[in-house]
């Protein structure tokens, strides 16, 4: 599983309650406190687990990253 991070700022006090609302509704997380950021925002950051539906990267063995490199060396002109 992975964990998706997202923070939310608004000036608006109704707009902020009603997105934490709807994200809380859709499984999302509080992460921390709210507060009012530099710019007069109110912030609130927001966490959740979602299921990896990206495939590992592919295993390259360490033979043929130097192999490779024997190669791109060879072509290489001086």
């Amino acid at each position: 599983m992975a964990i998706e991070f997202k923070v939310i700022n608004t000036p608006r006090h109704d707009r902020f309650e009603s997105q934490i609302t709807q994200l809380l509704n859709d499984k999302w997380l509080l992460h921390g406190s709210p507060f009012i950021s530099q710019t007069g925002g109110m912030t609130q950051a927001l966490t959740r687990e979602v299921k990896s539906v990206a495939s590992p990267a592919p295993v390259v063995k360490p033979s043929k990253l130097i192999k490779e490199e024997v190669v791109k060396k060879s072509l290489v002109k001086k």
